[in-house]
């Protein structure tokens, strides 16, 4: 890996067979990432915050805006969005 942060970010235990697996297929397909520890037994609470049940593996894509995240998934799934109706249900709406 170089000095450079990448747009992929793994955190967790560099050591859990989880966090390996991710790194293994970013690894296979050519995509570079970072592995930022986080000790689950007593994580900071940004991690509690984005991990409620502080499970690990968590990869997130720093290229992405939190609020692009429904776009972009919409782009891959075939131009839907997630848009909340008045019932408070998600429903798909085309763009």
């Amino acid at each position: 890996m170089s000095d450079a942060t990448n747009d992929l970010v793994i955190y967790g235990s560099p050591v859990s067979p989880f966090v390996r697996k991710v790194a293994a297929v970013c690894l296979e397909k050519g995509v570079g990432f970072d592995v930022e520890p986080v000790n689950v037994f007593d994580p900071p609470q940004w991690f509690k915050d984005i991990s409620p049940m502080k499970r690990i593996p968590v990869l997130r894509d720093r290229s992405i805006a939190a609020e692009g995240v429904d776009g972009t998934i919409a782009d891959l799934v075939g131009n839907l969005r997630l848009h909340r109706g008045q019932a408070s249900r998600a429903c798909a709406l085309p763009r």
